[in-house]
C-alpha cells in the first residue's frame, strides 16, 4: 500500500487492522488490511519494504537476515544483520536516512532477536546475549565474577584506620557506560585486627569488554554482612579495573541499603527467544535440553545496584507444565505473558519476582 503521507513518520506501537472507518481518514499507526505488514518473533508489527531501501551503501548483496527498529532516545534507528561468508559470517548495520554504519562483524551464523529497554537494544541469536548502546558500543548482557575471591590483610603504614577484630571484603567488576554491576566475588578472609594500619585488598582485573572499574563490598568490624563502600556523597567508590592492591587508609562509609551482589548474575545462553513482561526480560527457546522447557527472567526487585535487565537471579526459572515440550518463545499481553510451545500456549498471569529464597513466587500458569 502506498504512503498517504511523504514525510518520514516513526511508529513504535501499532493500533492494528482497522476495516470499519475509511482508509483515508486512519492514523498512521493503523492499517486497512495485512497485506503490507508481517508480524514480528516480539508480536510488533512490522511494514513490509524493499531490503534494498536499508542495503543500498553496502557493496555486496549479501541476505538481510534479521533486523529491528532500535527506537533510541538520541533519534530512531533501523538495526539490520547481513549474512556474509564463513562459520561466523553475520555482520550488524545500523542506518538512517539512507546511510550506513558499522556496528559489529564476525557474529555466529543465526538471526538475532532484539527488545528494547532502557534506551538500550538487548539481541540474542543462540549463542550470545549482548547490548547495543545509545553511542552504538556493543557490550555482553551482564558481567561475569571475579574469579578468586580477594585477599584481605591490615598492613604496617600511615594511616588513621583502626580495625579491632577484622573484617571480609569482596568486590565486583562495573561498567561506566551501561553502569551495570556484576556477580560479586567471594568472600576474602579476615584481615585480622590492625591499629592505624593500612586495610590492603588484592583485587584481579576483569578482561570483559566495557569493564572498567571495581566496586568493594566490605563488613563492620567483625560484621558478618558486607556492604558496598561509598564516598561522602553517598555515591559508590569506583577503583580502576587493574591487577592491584587497594590500600583504604582511613575509616570508610558503607550504603546498608546495599549488599553485596550475589543476584547480579549473568544470563543462561542458549536462548534464541527474546520478550518483555512486566518491567522484566524473558528469555526462552533454549537449545539445551535441561532448560527447552523453561523461560527465565531477569531480575529488580531484589537488585539494588547496577541494571537489572542485565542480572538473572539463577531461580529466576519458570517451567512449563508439558515437561517433553519446548518452549519457542512469548509474548507480553494485556493479561499476561503467553509462552508458545510447538503445539500448546502458556499463559503466565500474577507479578514476577525475584526468587532468591525459594521456587515459589506469585506467577500462574495456565495452558
Amino acid at each position: 500500500m502506498a504512503p498517504r503521507n511523504p514525510s518520514t513518520v516513526a511508529i513504535d506501537q501499532w493500533a492494528g487492522v482497522d476495516q470499519f472507518n475509511d482508509a483515508q481518514s486512519l492514523p498512521p499507526a493503523s492499517w486497512p488490511d495485512a497485506l503490507n505488514v508481517v508480524v514480528g518473533m516480539n508480536g510488533n508489527a512490522i511494514a513490509l519494504r524493499s531490503p534494498a531501501n536499508l542495503n543500498t551503501a553496502l557493496s555486496n548483496s549479501k541476505p538481510i537476515l534479521s533486523g529491528g527498529c532500535y527506537d533510541r532516545i538520541a533519534g530512531f534507528l533501523n538495526v539490520f544483520d547481513t549474512q556474509t561468508s564463513g562459520t561466523t559470517n553475520v555482520t550488524t548495520y545500523v542506518t538512517t536516512n539512507g546511510a550506513n554504519t558499522l556496528v559489529r562483524s564476525g557474529q555466529a551464523n543465526a538471526r538475532w532477536v532484539s527488545q528494547n529497554v532502557n534506551d538500550r537494544y538487548y539481541r540474542l541469536n543462540g549463542t550470545e546475549f549482548i547490548q547495543i548502546t545509545t553511542g552504538l558500543n556493543v557490550y555482553a548482557n551482564g558481567i561475569a565474577k571475579p574469579a578468586a575471591a580477594p585477599t584481605a590483610s591490615m598492613t604496617a603504614g600511615t594511616s588513621t584506620l583502626t580495625v579491632v577484630v577484622g573484617v571480609t571484603v569482596s568486590y565486583a567488576y562495573y561498567n561506566s557506560v551501561t553502569t551495570h554491576v556484576g556477580e560479586c566475588s567471594d568472600p576474602s578472609s579476615t584481615s585480622g585486627a590492625g591499629t592505624t594500619q593500612i586495610l590492603r585488598i588484592g583485587v584481579v582485573a576483569s578482561t570483559q569488554t566495557g569493564v572498567d572499574k571495581i566496586v568493594l563490598f566490605i563488613t563492620e568490624d567483625a560484621g558478618s554482612v558486607r556492604y558496598l563502600v561509598i564516598d561522602s556523597a553517598g555515591a559508590p567508590i569506583l577503583y580502576n579495573n587493574t591487577t592491584t592492591n587497594i590500600d583504604i587508609t582511613a575509616p570508610y562509609l558503607l550504603n546498608y541499603n546495599v549488599e553485596e551482589t550475589v543476584f547480579n548474575v549473568p544470563p543462561v545462553l542458549g536462548a534464541t527467544h527474546i520478550s518483555t513482561w512486566k518491567s522484566r526480560l524473558i528469555q526462552a527457546g533454549y537449545v539445551s535440553t535441561t532448560m527447552a522447557g523453561m523461560a527465565a527472567y531477569s531480575g529488580f526487585d531484589q537488585i539494588s545496584i547496577g541494571q537489572p535487565w542485565e542480572t538473572w537471579p539463577p531461580l529466576n526459572l519458570l517451567p512449563i507444565p508439558a515437561k517433553s515440550e519446548r518452549l519457542l518463545g512469548g509474548i507480553d499481553t494485556p493479561v499476561g505473558w503467553l509462552g508458545l510451545s510447538a503445539s500448546n500456549a502458556f499463559l503466565l498471569t500474577g507479578a514476577p519476582t525475584d526468587k532468591v529464597d525459594s521456587g515459589v513466587n506469585q506467577i500462574q500458569v495456565s495452558e
